[in-house]
């Protein structure tokens, strides 16, 4: 079971905010960006407005916080986007130990369907390991997880399962 939300104006005017206050972060004070797909068109809001649909879903605040590669996302998860509906979740060497949502967004960034979790446990694993996937060469090798290896949101919250 996949969850979908069209985003409130709301939480749209949170990720808007976010948006601009990174924006200042990234080009003035010289911040790392969290987004790490620097080939992805717009991967900045796409990014924001699968956080900002997460913490919508949580019903928790959206508000910025600098990049801190040890930091989770939003309410305790760490949460991947694409636009790509055959999109995998995608776990890279940097990355911390914790749950990992992926969310698939809508061509004008409003909605996010929410396709499934899982762990960096279950995923980070030596054959999940890739540079390419299909004919797309990867910018950044990531462990990757397709969406069928996904638990269901009918499995949510985690608990304490085995990974």
């Amino acid at each position: 079971m996949s969850i979908t939300i069209r985003l409130s104006d709301r939480s749209l005017q949170a990720r808007d905010e976010v948006l601009k206050t990174k924006a200042v972060d990234i080009s003035v004070r010289g911040f790392e960006s969290r987004f790490v797909v620097a080939d992805t068109p717009n991967a900045e809001i796409q990014g924001l407005t699968a956080e900002a649909a997460w913490a919508e879903i949580m019903d928790v605040d959206y508000i910025y916080k600098p990049y801190d590669p040890k930091q989770d996302d939003v309410a305790g998860i760490q949460v991947r986007s694409s636009k790509s509906q055959n999109a995998h979740l995608m776990i890279y060497k940097k990355d911390v130990p914790g749950v990992y949502v992926l969310g698939i967004v809508n061509d004008d960034y409003t909605i996010v369907e929410f396709v499934g979790w899982s762990t960096y446990e279950r995923v980070v694993k030596p054959e999940n390991y890739k540079t390419q996937l299909g004919n797309y060469t990867l910018k950044i090798p990531a462990y990757c997880a397709q969406q069928s290896e996904l638990k269901s949101f009918l499995d949510w919250p985690p608990r304490n399962e085995v990974r």
